[in-house]
């Protein structure tokens, strides 16, 4: 990460210097914005988070309802233990390790689905995001436009950063 951050600055300040010199003539427009501000902003990223929930609400229904017999099957096995015959108790243990078990994999498998849906809505979120950037640019006649943390910018002035457009069309889609 630290290899890549001096290459995109070279990069941009090439970019700038070829730009420039060629279109001399033509005035140099930059813009940045902040992709982390417009995830947590946007409306549209708030629906795609509300949607991640949503999707998981189902399965984590079920494990909470596993979990709890699985605690009341702990809690009656400390209760009834001692009084239970020793095939009882095996019995109750082996339900009590079974629901555990299920527990266990029923939590993988929603951890595995939040990445999965977390990382497929978060790509999509992405994608969009640069589409309006795209569209701001062609528009609105941007010579350039850097992502405020890729890009390394120690400073900008308030002027040049569009990440308020950016949300506003993001969202507008």
């Amino acid at each position: 990460m630290k290899k890549i951050i001096p290459a995109v600055m070279v990069l941009a300040a090439f970019c700038i210097s070829a730009v420039s010199s060629s279109l001399a003539a033509e005035t140099l427009k930059i813009g940045i914005f902040d992709i982390q501000r417009i995830m947590a902003e946007s409306r549209t990223v708030k629906g795609y988070r509300e949607k991640l929930a949503n999707d998981l609400e189902p399965k984590k229904k079920a494990f909470f309802a596993k979990r709890e017999i699985a605690n009341q099957l702990g809690e009656k096995l400390k209760k009834d233990g001692p009084s239970m015959s020793a095939s009882d108790r095996r019995a109750a243990e082996d339900r009590l390790s079974s629901a555990m078990q299920e527990i266990k994999i029923m939590n993988e498998d929603i951890n595995l689905d939040f990445q999965r849906i977390n990382k497929e809505l978060t790509q999509q979120a992405v994608d969009g995001i640069f589409k309006a950037v795209r569209d701001i640019a062609s528009k609105e006649n941007y010579t350039v436009i850097f992502e405020k943390n890729q890009a390394g910018v120690a400073y900008s002035k308030g002027s040049i950063d569009i990440t308020e457009k950016v949300i506003k069309a993001y969202d507008s889609r």
